[in-house]
């Protein structure tokens, strides 16, 4: 397989993957709380997205950077950027879910904030590389550097395959949809749509009896405009 191929191929999975994490998070929301979900994610996170993908994406920056793509180098730093910050939530959910682990379950907030943002962070990162960087990896790069990093592709990925770890992430996932099913109202993507703001109901009841409405309104456009000063 072509080096640009097998990234692109990496992707898919870990699109796949963070799909899960999405609905897990939003189910969590909801109150429906399944840890071993959010535990094979991360084992896949660490493993591959993390570990082998990062590893060889890599390769390909520093063969870009030393065979004189041009302008590769700004490109580069900025992905590497974005890999340091979705690191930093994967460390973040390992600690959580280690605190959950034992016993103390207020960690579950910070598993789903870094949960939810370690899913942002990829879903602004990859299309970056799958409509920029790569295509522009695949044109400028030669036959013979392509060939090289598509060895050395080869080489990680023996370690485990990524298809298999990210199947058993959507396996764990439809454990977790059919108790879903059995307790209570089953959790879809649609639901990232209807997630609201418990404060909204309190700030709404507050202008409506409020005997001028405007006074309200103008107090809180008050309030926010000092915050931003």
């Amino acid at each position: 397989m072509d080096a640009i191929d097998n990234l692109f191929e990496d992707h898919r999975h870990i699109m796949a993957v963070l799909d899960v994490l999405d609905v897990a998070v939003i189910a969590a929301l909801n109150g429906q709380l399944h840890l071993p979900v959010f535990e094979r994610g991360l084992a896949f996170i660490s493993t591959f997205a993390d570990g082998a993908h990062y590893a060889k994406e890599e390769r390909l920056f520093a063969a870009c950077v030393v065979h004189a793509v041009p302008c590769a180098a700004g490109p580069v730093q900025c992905l590497r950027m974005e890999h340091e910050g979705s690191k930093a939530q994967t460390d973040r959910m390992a600690r959580a879910i280690q605190q959950i682990r034992a016993g103390d379950v207020a960690h579950w907030a910070t598993l789903l904030d870094a949960s939810a943002r370690y899913s942002a962070i990829v879903r602004m990162h990859i299309p970056k590389e799958n409509l920029g960087f790569f295509p522009m990896s695949q044109m400028m790069l030669s036959t013979e550097v392509r060939a090289t990093l598509a060895q050395e592709f080869e080489r990680i990925d023996s370690a485990g395959s990524i298809a298999a770890a990210a199947a058993g992430v959507r396996r764990a996932a439809v454990v977790a949809a059919a108790d879903r099913k059995s307790g209570g109202r089953p959790v879809s993507h649609a639901d990232m749509y209807r997630l609201e703001d418990p404060r909204l109901p309190g700030i709404l009841r507050e202008i409506h009896e409020a005997p001028d409405a405007s006074a309200v309104l103008g107090t809180r456009g008050q309030r926010g405009n000092s915050r931003l000063r």
